[in-house]
């Protein structure tokens, strides 16, 4: 294929994953398209190479909540929708994460405070108090997937569901007197 052709294929996967989700009716969705290339198509065979035209490529990324009741239904979408492998990706939102990062960082905190006033009431320790503080570098937590490039019969009968998530952070108090 010519450029203008590998990407028009590839712009009509995309248009008829989009169509497919309208048409399921599906609520509260975010379709968003990165990592775009247009790379020559290179075949090996009997150790020389020959260019064979274009290949264009993308990610597309469905983003909704793990609530949302019409997983099923954006599974079914993406294998009507055409040739495509897919991976189901369940994380934690950013924002969500942030606060709760905040509130864990918060809550140790507290717990730090009170185990150095108990530690400084037992031990009859004036002046007791935090010399420093340190968190771990940014934990991500890693993400679940479900590979998800299956046999249209297998896929048919596959249920949803989400497993919960964990999130931690440690952190380091260390005090003076």
């Amino acid at each position: 294929m010519k450029v203008p052709d590998a990407v028009n294929v590839l712009n009509k996967k995309t248009q008829g994953l989009s169509d497919a989700l309208k048409k399921a009716r599906i609520r509260d969705y975010k379709l968003v398209a990165d990592n775009y290339s247009v790379d020559v198509n290179r075949i090996y065979q009997n150790g020389t190479a020959s260019d064979n035209g274009y290949v264009a490529r993308q990610s597309l990324r469905i983003i909704t909540s793990v609530t949302n009741e019409d997983l099923q239904k954006i599974v079914v979408a993406i294998q009507e929708s055409g040739d495509m492998s897919y991976n189901l990706h369940f994380g934690i939102a950013e924002v969500t994460r942030k606060s709760l990062e905040n509130t864990l960082l918060t809550e140790a905190l507290k717990d730090a405070e009170a185990r150095a006033m108990l530690i400084g009431n037992t031990l009859a320790i004036r002046g007791l108090r935090v010399f420093s503080v340190t968190m771990e570098p940014n934990y991500r937590p890693q993400p679940m997937y479900l590979n998800a490039k299956v046999a249209m019969a297998e896929s048919a009968d596959m249920l949803i569901e989400t497993d919960d998530q964990t999130l931690t952070k440690k952190v380091y108090v260390k005090y003076t007197y």
